[in-house]
């Protein structure tokens, strides 16, 4: 696979989850051996939660001006 494809496919959650996933049901990993991925599914989490907190505060924001300028 292309560097650029496995830069993009590394950042949707569904392929670090899947790498761990196999390594628990079909090759009997344990839970040491799968830091990496889930080090690396719980850094999207913070980042998804991050963008969303952003996102709403932004949003939040919006609203408070919209209001202020209609009800002004």
């Amino acid at each position: 696979m292309p560097k650029g494809l496995q830069l993009i496919a590394n950042l949707l959650p569904s392929t670090p989850y899947f790498k761990v996933f196999n390594s628990l049901a079909s090759e009997g990993a344990k839970l040491k051996n799968i830091n990496n991925g889930f080090v690396h599914l719980l850094v999207l989490l913070l980042i998804g939660y991050l963008l969303l907190y952003l996102r709403f505060k932004f949003a939040k924001q919006k609203i408070k001006t919209v209001a202020k300028k209609t009800y002004n």
